[in-house]
């Protein structure tokens, strides 16, 4: 039996998926291991509000961090939901940071239950970036 790992970056519980997996892994003659990560725990925010009112967003910086620590770059497939209940981080930002930062070269999946929207989305936020890039040069 080959062992294989994965990692997904959801803000739902994945229980049923994970589980679904491992079963039909095991049935294939593969032990996988999976590590959730929910990008909304406490332990991935920051405040960006003041004393009087407090504005809790996810600090991609401690996932990543996080990432570090589980030896992401050990793992075969990195699976992130692209909406994540923040407006200011989303599933694309954090496979660009373990690209460009954690190195990551394996298979990484982008999901969404609203796979045309983010599709319209990502093309939209890079051609707005292309449009900023082509006038400041």
């Amino acid at each position: 039996m080959s062992d294989k790992s994965c990692i997904i970056i959801d803000d739902e519980p994945q229980d049923e998926i994970v589980d679904n997996l491992k079963a039909d892994a095991s049935h294939r003659g593969i032990h996988l291991s999976c590590v959730q990560l929910n990008p909304q725990d406490q332990d991935y925010e920051k405040d960006v509000g003041d004393d009087a009112r407090p504005d809790f967003v996810i600090d991609i910086d401690k996932i990543i961090e996080k990432l570090k620590t589980i030896g992401c770059r050990r793992a075969d497939v990195i699976a992130c939901d692209f909406y994540l209940q923040d407006d200011n981080v989303n599933g694309f930002d954090i496979i660009h940071k373990l690209r460009t930062q954690l190195h990551y070269k394996k298979e990484i999946i982008l999901y969404s239950a609203n796979l045309e929207t983010v599709i319209r989305e990502i093309l939209l936020e890079r051609s707005l970036e292309d449009q900023t890039s082509s006038q400041s040069a």
